[in-house]
């Protein structure tokens, strides 16, 4: 899946650019077609500023590459609270979206390990 939707993207001008060190500080990915641009930025759950990352980081640097797209992903992992801090960054998103007139999104993709569907396939430790 990874394979073909990069391919496509290459073969319609898109630009992936990872980690550019831009004057603002570090984007995690900045992917473009012509003047149109989108900003994602990646959070572990576990970081401690994940909660104010949409503001502190999505938010401005949309502003500053001039990107009316930003996504805000975000690994989670089997912890205490993450259901709280999952609605808190939703709607952070939502002000944000409204305050800012962006088109803000979050993703959240679950990062925790899994036991085989042999042994249940339960969650396990990740530490």
């Amino acid at each position: 899946y990874f394979t073909a939707s990069f391919a496509t993207m290459l073969e319609n001008d898109y630009d992936i650019t990872a980690e550019p060190d831009l004057r603002h500080g570090r984007i995690d990915f900045k992917v473009s077609n012509g003047a149109e641009k989108v900003i994602v930025e990646v959070k572990k759950s576990l970081n401690q500023h994940v909660v104010r990352g949409v503001e502190s980081q999505l938010v401005h640097y949309c502003k500053t590459e001039n990107a009316s797209t930003g996504i805000y992903l975000v690994v989670t992992f089997n912890e205490p609270g993450l259901d709280e801090k999952m609605r808190t960054i939703e709607e952070d998103i939502e002000l944000q979206r409204q305050k800012t007139g962006l088109d803000l999104s979050v993703e959240f993709i679950d990062g925790s390990r899994k036991a085989p569907p042999s042994k249940g396939g339960e969650s396990l430790p990740l530490f």
